[in-house]
């Protein structure tokens, strides 16, 4: 497993970082025993980096995974707080479901087109006030646009950038995947730490998934790539991958799984939380209701935990 530096941070990640997003209650919704079995296999081969957030719900099972060996894991997470006093209850909250007394990277969640530094520049404030108290080592960004890698690339406050990027460019907003890859590289050579998110696009790219694998693990600048598993095989499949072990049509077949899709309820009264939640733009209201453009949505699951109502599932 190849170990990189994080940028200017001084932190060592694995080149695989293992995302928590689909295996818990935004997809899958594994029992935390299976999450944690799932963390525990792969510490033991290799992988030191793990990406879960506040609305993952996975820190707890993150936790139980680690056991006693949380020390040698890098461990970033993230919230939506847009003021400080949001973003110190959720950096105190995480703390106490990670069990530990420093976290080593804080990012600001989705982070979108609007200016984020400016209109929600009391939670960065906290969160760089939280890293000169040492409660966590690292201040992040996480974010699907182009313009916000941009300018997390000309700020010394930012101290590490999670962008999605892939293949296709699917997800991205605000511009190509060459130009957030030109991005990404931008804010790497500035000292940024920089991994990638979403490198099969929520699972569209399955059918190529190993040109999509070495698409991320090519992009320039990048550390690390956070990709997501929903079973041990798929796990193992990627420990092998990153490790450039050779794989059999074996391999591949017990990964090539079609990838779940999101669908509207018929209760749902196109109130638009959905459409402000969604990244990817993948959401419209169409004759009061919300509906979801399978071709554009990247299977973040973000939707589903913030509908008021409970109408969006997972199929």
């Amino acid at each position: 497993m190849r170990i990189r530096k994080l940028g200017r941070t001084g932190i060592q990640v694995s080149e695989f970082c293992l995302g928590l997003l689909p295996i818990g209650p935004l997809q899958l919704n594994a029992p935390e025993d299976s999450i944690a079995e799932i963390v525990r296999h792969a510490l033991e081969g290799g992988v030191t980096f793990f990406d879960t957030a506040k609305g993952y719900k996975t820190e707890a099972a993150l936790r139980k995974g680690l056991g006693s060996h949380t020390n040698d894991a890098v461990i970033a997470t993230k919230s939506p707080a847009k003021d400080g006093d949001e973003m110190a209850r959720d950096v105190e909250a995480a703390l106490k479901e990670l069990g530990r007394d420093q976290i080593d990277i804080f990012h600001l969640h989705a982070a979108r087109d609007s200016d984020p530094f400016k209109n929600r520049a009391g939670a960065l404030k906290r969160l760089i006030k939280f890293k000169e108290e040492k409660v966590i080592r690292a201040v992040g960004v996480a974010t699907h646009f182009v313009n916000v890698t941009r300018a997390a690339a000309k700020r010394r406050d930012v101290d590490v950038l999670l962008a999605i990027n892939n293949l296709t460019g699917m997800g991205v907003m605000g511009g190509t995947a060459e130009q957030m890859s030109e991005a990404m590289k931008e804010a790497a050579d500035s000292g940024v730490g920089v991994y990638v998110m979403k490198p099969l696009a929520g699972g569209n790219l399955i059918g190529k998934m190993m040109e999509a694998i070495d698409y991320a693990r090519n992009i320039k600048g990048a550390a690390a790539v956070a990709l997501g598993v929903v079973s041990m095989d798929e796990l193992k499949f990627d420990l092998r991958v990153f490790e450039d072990h050779p794989l059999t049509k074996k391999d591949y077949a017990k990964t090539s799984k079609e990838p779940k899709k999101y669908v509207i309820l018929g209760g749902c009264k196109g109130c638009g939380t959905c459409v402000k939640t969604c990244a990817s733009a993948a959401i419209e209201i169409v004759d009061k209701k919300a509906r979801i453009d399978d071709d554009k949505c990247v299977r973040c699951g973000y939707c589903a935990g913030e509908c008021p109502e409970f109408w969006i599932r997972v199929v």
